[in-house]
Order: C-alpha cells, then sequence, then structure tokens
C-alpha cells in the first residue's frame, strides 16, 4: 500500500486489486478447503472407531454371557 500516493481509500483500492494480493486470496482459500476436507476426514476416522470399540465391546459380553 506504502507504493501508492493517494488517500487511504486509493492505497486500499490499490492494494485489494493488486495481483500478489489477488494470487494469496487464491492460495489462503486452496489451503482451508484442503484444511476442512482434512477435518472431516478426521473426524469420520475417529467416527470408524468409535463403531468399531462399540462392535469389539459387545463381541466380548456376548463371549462373556456364553451366548
Amino acid at each position: 500500500m506504502n507504493e501508492e500516493s493517494g488517500s487511504v481509500a486509493s492505497k486500499e483500492a490499490y492494494a485489494l486489486s493488486h495481483d500478489t494480493y489477488i494470487e494469496k486470496i487464491e492460495e489462503i482459500k486452496k489451503y482451508t478447503i484442503e484444511e476442512e476436507y482434512l477435518k472431516m476426514m478426521l473426524d469420520a476416522a475417529k467416527a470408524r472407531i468409535e463403531v468399531w470399540k462399540v462392535q469389539e465391546y459387545s463381541k466380548r459380553a456376548e463371549m462373556k454371557a456364553g451366548l
């Protein structure tokens, strides 16, 4: 923003339209999408582990009961 002369508004408009700024915003968008995908996959894996734990507990309970 310091490269431009004029009012703060014109400096801000220049900065927001600058190619480097736009590229960085696109990178942030890309990595945010990737982060959210990975969070979703982690939550899904945790859910699968919980299901497995319940199934194993049920198997052990059945074995103890002699079913």
